[in-house]
């Protein structure tokens, strides 16, 4: 249980350093919020392909030696193909914290508002 635990960590650490990259770019790329949605998904992916293929981080291999019915085909994930699907995984999972860091900032937002208002 703590090797899933670790590998759950380390995708969320990840990912939500991507989705910070992600912020970053868009920020500079697109200050005024005129691109369409989807390019932030797509650069998610891509940056998460980046860290995982510059890095040689393969979570994929390790999540499959986990799973009693998949640990013999674990070495099949063992070279790039388990980085490309580690990148992959990653890169989604920083749609996930971005929305959760969109709420929280809106929260934050709403909370300072009430305040001055009173």
């Amino acid at each position: 249980m703590i090797e899933f635990s670790g590998v759950l960590v380390a995708i969320s650490a990840l990912s939500l350093t991507v989705s910070r990259v992600v912020t970053l770019l868009r920020n500079l790329v697109d200050p005024d919020g005129k691109l369409p949605s989807w390019t932030s998904n797509v650069a998610a992916l891509v940056v998460g392909l980046a860290f995982a293929l510059g890095w040689q981080l393969n979570v994929a291999g390790a999540i499959v030696a986990l799973i009693p019915a998949l640990a013999a085909q674990a070495s099949t994930l063992s070279g790039v193909s388990g980085q490309v699907l580690t990148g992959i995984v990653i890169g989604m999972a920083a749609g996930f914290w971005h929305e959760v860091l969109s709420a929280l900032a809106s929260i934050s937002t709403k909370n300072e508002a009430i305040a001055k208002s009173q």
